[in-house]
């Protein structure tokens, strides 16, 4: 098959590119009202180390600062991550809301234990709804982890808020990535087969075009002429052998006395049998034709 002639497929066949483009603006209009826009919804909470774990200065009876002591909470926050997003939990906070979906992670922003949870639906409503049962189920999820390891009271982790979004708001990031998939799909499709049909149709026109001018000369067309390919022809010893007879055939009878004598034939191609039988008749040949010089002279 010829290469790819994209460019000047272009020119010839425009109205698959239009076809083309249409069929791509017709997928991308089917994907805007399956899929369209999801809303989000985000809050922050801080974890904070127990009273007993700070120590007041310069009076050790005094309350002390938390905030000075929020190195070392990231095992705390990792289990409490790995605990909201179990199967089971979040078969819970989703029984509703099937369409939705959230996360939860530490804020990669902030080196303090800073717990994101971020809440996604096709309506507002509902992303504001998911979001609340996390946040809601996380200081409890939190106590109920440091019970079961037997962690005294004035002991435990506490959370507290930190932002809340008001409200969700409207994101387009899952239908940008399918728009962008869908028309750089179709355009690159729309290109390859408009090319691919291009290079098939001028290989067929002038195929056609070389038979008819066959046609008109009268003379039979040659393998590269109608299109196949030329193998290389191997001579066969067989063959070589056929074509030297045929030469020797074909040369002229030479004569002695005007009495035609067959040519010799090379020794190496004779056999011996043949060697004697060729001797024995030109030896009668000569007799022959000394007999016929006598008769003539008396």
């Amino acid at each position: 098959m010829r290469s790819l002639d994209v460019k000047g497929a272009l020119r010839r066949r425009w109205y698959l590119l239009v076809a083309g483009l249409l069929a791509t603006a017709g997928l991308a209009g089917v994907a805007v009202n399956l899929v369209g826009s999801t809303h989000e919804i985000k809050s922050s909470v801080l974890l904070l180390p127990p009273s007993t774990s700070v120590v007041g200065y310069p009076d050790p009876e005094a309350p002390g600062n938390p905030f000075l002591r929020l190195d070392g909470m990231d095992p705390a926050v990792s289990v409490l991550v790995t605990s909201l997003t179990s199967k089971e939990v979040s078969d819970q906070i989703l029984k509703d809301t099937p369409d939705g979906d959230y996360e939860v992670y530490q804020d990669p922003l902030s080196q303090a234990p800073i717990i994101v949870v971020a809440a996604t639906a096709a309506t507002s409503d509902q992303a504001e709804l998911i979001r609340d049962r996390v946040t809601d189920l996380l200081p409890t999820t939190l106590n109920s982890l440091q019970s079961e390891a037997g962690v005294r009271p004035k002991a435990r982790i506490t959370a507290t808020d930190l932002v809340i979004d008001p409200r969700a708001t409207e994101v387009w990031r899952q239908l940008i990535r399918l728009l962008i998939l869908i028309i750089g799909g179709g355009l690159v499709g729309t290109l390859l087969f408009l090319g691919v049909v291009d290079a098939i149709a001028r290989s067929r026109r002038e195929s056609k075009q070389r038979r008819a001018l066959v046609a008109e000369s009268g003379e039979p067309p040659t393998p590269d002429e109608a299109g196949q390919e030329v193998d290389p022809q191997v001579v066969e010893p067989e063959d070589v052998e056929a074509e030297d007879a045929e030469a020797d055939d074909a040369r002229p009878v030479a004569a002695v006395d005007g009495v035609p004598t067959e040519p010799e034939l090379p020794k190496a191609s004779v056999r011996p049998k043949q060697q004697d039988m060729r001797a024995t008749t030109t030896r009668q040949l000569s007799k022959r034709n000394k007999r016929n010089r006598k008769s003539r002279s008396g």
